[in-house]
């Protein structure tokens, strides 16, 4: 988990280079959409989780995984550190 908190950091740092201050400041870009729309949009951030199959565990199907994943992945978003533990 350390290295995975590691990376995040570094990305975290790493992306700010890829906007100016102005945006860094407001904590999003002003763009369009595909539509020509314009819109607001957040600056990049990381996520995830980390995942840990007990011995034994038996997933029903590639699907129950998929919906346990996207479950954790909510929960990340919303994290402070933006990474989450899950054990199954």
């Amino acid at each position: 988990m350390n290295d995975l908190k590691g990376t995040f950091d570094k990305f975290g740092r790493d992306v700010e280079s890829l906007y100016n201050e102005e945006d860094r400041h407001n904590g999003y870009i002003n763009g369009q959409t595909r539509g020509g729309r314009r819109k607001r949009f957040p600056l990049l951030a990381v996520s995830g989780i980390a995942l840990f199959k007990q011995r034994g565990v038996k997933l029903a199907n590639i699907d129950a995984l998929s919906l346990l994943i996207a479950d954790g992945k909510k929960q990340a978003k919303s994290a402070s550190a933006k990474l989450i533990e899950m054990q199954v």
